[in-house]
């Protein structure tokens, strides 16, 4: 790649756009939104702010060439090729000591003007200030009520880019974490800590809001109303799995009993065909967690059955294609 090299010019030969189209996409990007509401699991709702498709093209654009070949630090389990909730999971299952944290307003935390400071500290020898100002540019949202630029929940860009510009504040906390036999992992705005030595647990929280405290391109802020300190005494559930006593990992018995219900219903002919497709979501579930209670579904409802609603899935999608 050439030093110095026009952002614009090379997005616009792989899009086949001029380099001018680029110029004007990525300073009308900020204000070109569609801006709407899902409901969240724990009650309430969650802005979604998906950018217009023009925009989305570059967002990826920049995802494919740029963010994705910044480091990503291996704590972080969230928006990784082959990683989910279960290799989160799976990191603490072993351990007594649960503390969990919760990064408030992750997304639109990371501003333009650090996106910007963290570009030009890691890719100043590859371009220009004013090509990773457009980087910046292109990957915000401006929001009415706000004067800054910052990420959205929704645009494409903005979980490559979380987890690049967070390297060194991951590298700090488990750099600590591994000197007190702590692990740690991240994933999004979800922080968890785990370890058998007694009395540390008490440490982790002060140390982690010292190092975010110091951490140059982002203002990480706290949701205290979703920090968590719990031991074995405790039902200790990491990213929705359940962290069993004896180290291993379940759905929980909620999740069980909606499965075994929902079975039920599919086999009385009651079930709709939308709960198939969430129960066929809930059997995969089931399936990469915990396996054994799958099998002992197949034994109780019959593998016929089991099949027969994947089969089921699998022909509403043929008819209605």
């Amino acid at each position: 790649m050439m030093i110095g090299l026009d952002i614009s010019e090379q997005i616009s030969k792989d899009l086949y756009v001029s380099a001018f189209q680029v110029d004007r996409l990525i300073n009308r990007a900020p204000h070109a939104y569609k801006i709407f509401f899902i409901p969240k699991k724990t009650g309430g709702q969650r802005k979604i702010a998906q950018p217009a498709r023009e925009v989305k093209y570059i967002q990826r654009w920049l995802v494919d060439n740029i963010f994705n070949q910044l480091p990503v630090h291996e704590a972080v389990k969230s928006y990784r090729e082959g990683l989910g909730i279960k290799d989160n999971a799976t990191w603490h299952k072993k351990n007594k000591y649960l503390v969990k944290l919760d990064f408030k307003d992750f997304f639109t935390s990371i501003k333009e003007a650090g996106l910007f400071d963290f570009l030009l500290r890691k890719l100043s020898d590859s371009y220009s200030d004013e090509s990773l100002r457009k980087i910046a540019r292109a990957s915000c949202i401006k929001y009415k009520h706000r004067e800054d630029l910052c990420l959205s929940v929704g645009a494409p860009s903005s979980p490559a880019i979380s987890n690049a510009i967070l390297y060194a504040f991951d590298e700090a906390v488990n750099n600590w974490c591994f000197e007190n036999s702590i692990s740690y992992t991240r994933y999004a705005d979800d922080l968890t800590f785990s370890t058998s030595v007694p009395n540390v647990s008490s440490l982790i929280e002060p140390k982690v809001r010292q190092i975010s405290s110091d951490f140059p391109y982002v203002n990480l802020r706290f949701n205290n109303a979703k920090r968590t300190h719990l031991s074995k005494k405790y039902q200790r559930r990491v990213t929705g799995i359940v962290l069993t006593n004896q180290g291993e990992l379940s759905v929980g018995r909620l999740r069980k009993r909606e499965v075994k219900a929902l079975i039920h219903k599919f086999k009385t002919g009651l079930l709709p065909m939308n709960e198939v497709h969430r129960l066929q979501g809930l059997l995969g579930f089931v399936s990469d967690v915990e396996p054994m209670f799958l099998e002992r579904m197949r034994v109780k409802y019959s593998s016929a059955t089991i099949d027969d609603i994947l089969k089921s899935v699998k022909q509403d999608k043929l008819v209605n294609s």
